[in-house]
């Protein structure tokens, strides 16, 4: 993006911020485009991640997430990480609970997982391997956390049958909290994004985003749904003021502008529903 349109979506900025305030936004169909490699394998999945020790690089949308879902938790609780990556978040959600297992299907994450745990010296949590869609835990649980877990898999009916799993391992009237990516949330973000000039945000070829529409009548078979919550503050100053600003340098995670959206975020989560990223907190039914 050259100056001159830099200079053209900084005018946009000024015009357009209050009357994005306040204006209700138009109707956004589903006309996404699925944009990661057809015919994509459980493996080329599982390797993707077996040559990474980090699951996401904004850390301070981490940082968000964990201290919304923190919310839902309490001492009494029995807790499942699922897809837990490296541990780092089910490290912070262990001071809040009973106890919490951690499982994920890469051996590389649940290494680095294990050293945080090591380093940690909290007793009250485990790591160990294990995958949503053939998992058989011992045990009922209160609470079952699940971050960016179903945009992992191949296809829309092992979504389904990772949620109907999911379901089973959770005591009546327990918790599910499904942070997730969608189709809608991204499409949404790059309107608002094209509104200043700014191109789409990278989508990962591995990632099959949900489709918020077409999984909503099967979360509500299973579950009551208590809450969605989108963090569309964070992104628009992340995502849109932030490379607006420093361009035409790349934006970076750690900014502190990215904090302070943080900051923003966490008293005022949503604009615009302009965030790729949503949490369902369900209830089971």
């Amino acid at each position: 993006m050259g100056a001159s349109s830099v200079n053209g979506a900084s005018v946009k900025v000024r015009k357009c911020f209050i009357s994005l305030l306040f204006e209700k936004p138009a109707h956004n169909p589903l006309l996404m485009k699925i944009i990661r490699k057809k015919n994509i394998s459980s493996r080329e999945i599982k390797n993707y991640w077996e040559d990474r020790t980090v699951t996401i690089k904004d850390l301070y949308y981490r940082d968000l997430n964990i201290s919304f879902a923190s919310q839902y938790l309490n001492k009494t609780q029995r807790v499942l990480d699922i897809g837990c990556g490296n541990g780092y978040n089910t490290v912070k959600y262990a001071r809040h609970v009973k106890e919490i297992d951690g499982r994920d299907y890469s051996s590389r994450m649940i290494k680095s997982a294990k050293a945080k745990l090591k380093r940690s010296k909290l007793r009250n949590l485990s790591f160990d391997t294990g995958n949503v869609l053939d998992f058989s835990p011992a045990k009922k649980y209160d609470v079952v956390i699940a971050e960016r877990l179903l945009v992992n898999l191949q296809t829309f009916d092992q979504q389904k049958q990772a949620i109907k799993n999911i379901h089973s391992w959770l005591k009546a009237k327990g918790l599910y909290l499904m942070a997730e990516a969608s189709f809608q949330g991204h499409d949404k973000l790059d309107e608002l994004r094209n509104t200043f000039g700014l191109p789409k945000v990278k989508k990962h070829w591995h990632n099959l985003y949900i489709d918020e529409v077409g999984i909503a009548p099967f979360l509500k078979k299973h579950f009551k749904i208590v809450k969605i919550q989108r963090f569309g503050m964070y992104n628009f100053i992340s995502k849109i003021i932030h490379p607006l600003l420093v361009n035409p340098a790349e934006p970076r995670f750690d900014a502190k502008i990215n904090k302070i959206a943080m900051q923003i975020a966490e008293k005022i989560p949503n604009f615009q529903d302009a965030s790729h990223h949503v949490i369902y907190v369900l209830r089971k039914k």
